[in-house]
């Protein structure tokens, strides 16, 4: 076989193969992501908050807990939202709807509770690009101590590439099979956002939420991840033509996605 003018040694066809495997493995890994990914099962439990909303008697909210990035009770391996578990409760004699959440942020704005994952990971980015240009730090992981009481220490950002050592070994056996093997990894992907969609709409308390008199429900409602923010709230009707907004001021979250302030220096 006449391999041209230049002739390559057993050591460089070693080498070259080497080369192309190394390419075929950064070329696979790149089909791999962790954002459609569960975290791992040593995750510690989620902390009880049990802060009650300030509402008339009929009205019955609790803050059950907040489920933030890393922390204790995550479940999504990078969550670019924030988890508020709520328990409603109907303690009045007439039907009783909760028609939406909010919450308000350090500067006062208000955001609506996201219903979508995919949408509102994108708005969560694009909201922690706005803190940060004008002039505050945000800090993902984050989170206010009495997410992490009794814990024992704080859970630090340990976010990997997710790359199966089967896999991998599967790349670096057979060069030629990675396109197959990136394909089955892309379908892997897309099932891992599916499990990540129905476990988002299973924990999540879908609004209007009519209760009748003496129900209870508990779920999640979801917001971009926001510092310090002020309070939340639950604006609630009922058939009898009565409404309002229950409040729950949350000073007590106070260091959540946050440190010092970056402060302008005049010249």
């Amino acid at each position: 076989m006449d391999n041209g003018p230049f002739p390559m040694t057993s050591n460089q066809h070693l080498v070259l193969r080497h080369l192309l495997l190394l390419g075929a493995l950064f070329f696979f890994t790149g089909c791999i992501t962790s954002k459609y990914k569960m975290v791992n099962k040593d995750v510690p439990p989620a902390v009880a908050l049990d802060r009650s909303f300030s509402a008339p008697p009929a009205v019955g909210a609790t803050l059950r807990t907040l489920v933030v990035n890393h922390g204790p009770g995550s479940w999504k391996r990078e969550a670019f939202w924030d988890e508020y578990v709520l328990t409603l409760t109907n303690n009045g004699d007439r039907a009783l709807t909760i028609d939406q959440a909010s919450i308000i942020d350090a500067v006062g704005l208000t955001y609506l509770c996201g219903d979508k994952p995919w949408k509102l990971e994108k708005e969560g980015k694009a909201h922690v690009n706005r803190i940060r240009a004008g002039g505050r730090s945000f800090v993902y992981n984050a989170a206010p101590v009495v997410i992490f009481a009794g814990i024992g220490a704080a859970i630090g950002g340990n976010a990997v590439a997710y790359i199966p050592s089967g896999i991998v070994g599967a790349v670096v056996g057979v060069g030629v099979g990675v396109p197959i093997n990136c394909l089955f990894v892309y379908s892997m992907n897309i099932d891992d956002r599916h499990a990540i969609e129905a476990e988002f709409n299973r924990r999540r308390l879908v609004l209007p939420l009519a209760l009748a008199p003496g129900e209870t429900r508990t779920g999640s409602v979801f917001f971009p991840m926001m510092p310090n923010p002020r309070s939340l709230d639950l604006h609630w009707s009922s058939e009898s033509g009565s409404g309002g907004d229950a409040v729950l001021a949350l000073e007590f979250l106070h260091g959540i996605h946050a440190k010092a302030l970056v402060r302008s220096v005049a010249k």
